[in-house]
């Protein structure tokens, strides 16, 4: 999650357009050398995945006789290139169509990029099969990784109506359809039940993966839920949220009842 985070922070804030396709195109090629004329910090976030996509794929192959590095290395490049492209629509202040923020926002959510690694390192026994389900984005993966970026969306977007940022599913359903925001809220709210009782439904037939994977698919999507309830508790916590935490991880809970 640090890694996504940093790479994210990169096409968010740190990087120019030049630099961010050099970037892009040195992840899509895994080569350091077209890394060579950018800042040391976006070399210093590919060296970093690097080594843990060698890491993890050595482990992989070693315990399970299973490569897995050119799967990993497909959803980093999938998950740049969504960075990317909503790095586009920032710069040129471009408002994509509701459809085409979609078909590249659950990508961007980085969901599949997370799984895949959870599939990786807990799986008892790794299978081409479900590894094809990562590249084919099945719906395990693919509802999963929608309920993520419309429940982070669904966070207040005053800032995103005031033109910092276009590429929000809100805004986008609001400038296609002419809906109010509370019209357009309600509709993700909606979307997102919708993926729930797909993703229920297709867990009824799963025969690719196991059991403490789709565990670890449903705690990620409680987990996104509970992040941003009360707005981004992960990006930009707030009072109520910082003492959540305190109350889950820190703070003593008392095993004596007041009778």
């Amino acid at each position: 999650m640090i890694l996504v985070t940093s790479i994210d922070d990169i096409y968010d804030i740190y990087g120019s357009m030049e630099e961010l396709e050099k970037f892009t195109k040195g992840v899509e090629r895994w080569s350091m050398d077209a890394m060579e004329k950018l800042p040391e910090c976006l070399k210093l976030c590919f060296q970093s995945l690097i080594r843990v996509i060698n890491e993890i794929s050595y482990v992989n192959f070693k315990e399970h006789g299973v490569d897995t590095r050119s799967h990993l290395k497909k959803v980093w490049t999938d998950l740049c290139k969504s960075f990317l492209l909503e790095a586009k629509w920032h710069y040129t202040k471009f408002t994509p169509s509701f459809k085409g923020y979609m078909d590249n926002a659950w990508i961007s959510s980085s969901g599949v990029v997370l799984l895949l690694h959870a599939y990786c390192l807990i799986s008892p026994n790794i299978t081409k099969e479900a590894l094809d389900c990562f590249d084919q984005h099945k719906d395990l993966i693919y509802h999963p990784s929608l309920i993520f970026r419309l429940c982070n969306d669904l966070v207040p977007s005053t800032m995103n109506l005031e033109g910092d940022e276009t590429a929000k599913s809100i805004p986008c359903y609001m400038h296609e359809t002419g809906h109010s925001e509370k019209l357009a809220q309600e509709y993700m709210k909606n979307m997102i039940e919708e993926r729930w009782k797909k993703m229920n439904r297709c867990q009824v037939g799963n025969t690719r993966f196991p059991q403490s994977f789709i565990d670890v698919i449903l705690n990620l999507i409680k987990t996104v839920h509970c992040v941003y309830q009360y707005g981004d508790a992960y990006g930009s916590p707030n009072k109520a949220s910082t003492k959540r935490v305190l109350k889950v991880l820190i703070e003593p809970i008392s095993l004596h009842k007041n009778i």
